[in-house]
This record gives structure tokens, sequence and C-alpha cells, in this order.
């Protein structure tokens, strides 16, 4: 479903006169198969048991330049889905890089409106890994390039939000965990950075901006 871009309202303009509508329903967010959606009732109150952390390295944007961002996990062993809206402003797609996640857990239909939708689960993993999941290696769930629109911070710039697709993961006993995505600061020990020329392609001179930590000699 997160392929189609389903319509979520109707207007109906003559109360009058009698009307057919047609509409599709989508079931959604509901990894551990308990939603009942025979009867009409309110929403339930829902606890959650803990927090499915996400990270992605925070970075200092300059307008026209294309930043290659890694989302990753180190709790990947411990819950059987995720899913959430990823929003972002002042912001361009360029590229969708698969991981974990694969191209049919994304949603994409919203993407020139700054919204990503994304739902993965997996088959249950062992009690001994679920044990252990906070310790191991980060897990690269998925990667996207991005074209700063405008200067300023990554950070600023990029969320989680809970539409269309509400923010919510579940642990291997199907328990409702929130969602949290954490920016980590940039390590500076890289010694130069090479910058896309502006603008590309060109025609009779272009711009090759460049970082250094000190000075010193380039060719």
């Amino acid at each position: 479903p997160l392929t189609e871009d389903f319509p979520e309202m109707a207007q109906i303009t003559d109360l009058s006169h009698d009307m057919e509508m047609d509409f599709v329903a989508v079931k959604i967010g509901d990894v551990n198969g308990n939603a009942r959606t025979n009867n009409l009732m309110q929403a339930e109150d829902r606890n959650t048991t803990g927090v499915f952390g996400i990270t992605t390295t925070d970075k200092a944007l300059k307008a026209g330049e294309t930043y290659s961002l890694t989302f990753s996990t180190k709790q990947l062993a411990q819950i059987q889905g995720y899913q959430f809206t990823l929003g972002y402003e002042q912001l361009q797609v360029a590229k969708l890089k698969t991981g974990v996640a694969d191209v049919e857990n994304f949603g994409l239909q919203q993407m020139t409106k700054g919204r990503i939708m994304t739902s993965w689960n997996q088959a249950a993993v062992s009690s001994q890994q679920s044990a252990v999941g906070s310790t191991q290696p980060s897990t690269v769930l998925f990667s996207i390039d991005f074209i700063a629109q405008q200067d300023g911070q990554l950070s600023e710039q990029i969320s989680l939000i809970n539409r269309p697709t509400a923010i919510e993961a579940y642990d291997q006993e199907g328990e409702l965990m929130e969602v949290e995505l954490t920016f980590t600061k940039p390590v500076s020990t890289k010694q130069f950075d090479l910058f896309q020329n502006q603008p590309n392609p060109f025609h009779d001179k272009t711009m090759i901006g460049f970082y250094l930590p000190g000075d010193s000699e380039i060719q």
C-alpha cells in the first residue's frame, strides 16, 4: 500500500441527494496482529515499553551541496519491526540507498512534499540474539543523499513525524516501543574534504570548494 497514493479525504458538496462513493481501506501499523477493526470503538491508550534508537550524523549544510546520510541502529535484534515518516525541510532527495530496509519498505509518493514513509519487519530472532542486541555493532537501515536548498544545520531540517505513517516499533514480545532519531556529532579526524563543483555541468567556469584543517599546500 505504500506504493500508491490513496486519497484520505472526500468532499461531499450536496447532502440533499443520494450518492455513491468508493474508498480504499488500508490496514497499517499492525505488526503484532492485535488490531480490532470489526467494530466501532475509541482508540485505546497505548503504553510503550522502551525506545528503538536510530542515529545519523549531524552536519552543517551549505546550499547546493550534496550530503549522504546513513541511518543506523544497534537494536535491530531487539525488534520485530518499525514504521515512521521521515520529514525534511529545505532538502531535496537525490538518491535513496537501501540497507536492511529494501525498496519495498518505502513509500515515496510524497517525497516532493518533504515526507518519506517507511515500514519494515523481520522474522523473530532467538532470545539470545535479543538479549545482546544493545551491544551489537551498528546496522545500516538505509541511506539518503540530500541536496541542501539553504544553509543550516541538518538536525534542524529533518525529523520523524507521525503522519501519514505513525512512529512506532515493536519488540520481540510484540510490545509497542517509541522510535527516536538521534544526531551524533561528526568525527573531526578527516584531513581534507572536497565538495561538489558548482555549477555542474558547466560551460565556461565552475567553482570547486574544499576544506583543509590548517594551512598547507594542495595540488
